[in-house]
């Protein structure tokens, strides 16, 4: 349970996950594209292995996360 943001702070206690995750970034921090323009997709079953990989990859250095599996 989040809470009152920082709260908590003033007495000691921190968080035990990290809850204000992301990256935002705004359209103009964008840069320009180079070459072909990029399309979008959904993902397919033959796509499970990379995304598996970037996920594992995303989740390596943190203490707790989803374990996640190839099944459909």
């Amino acid at each position: 349970m989040q809470g009152i943001p920082y709260f908590y702070r003033q007495f000691g206690y921190e968080y035990g996950l990290p809850l204000e995750g992301g990256l935002k970034l705004e359209l103009g921090q964008a840069p320009e594209p180079f070459g072909e323009t990029p399309t979008f997709r959904l993902a397919d079953p033959e796509d499970l292995a990379a995304l598996q990989k970037l996920y594992d990859a995303a989740a390596h250095d943190l203490a707790i996360h989803a374990a996640r599996s190839q099944s459909v």
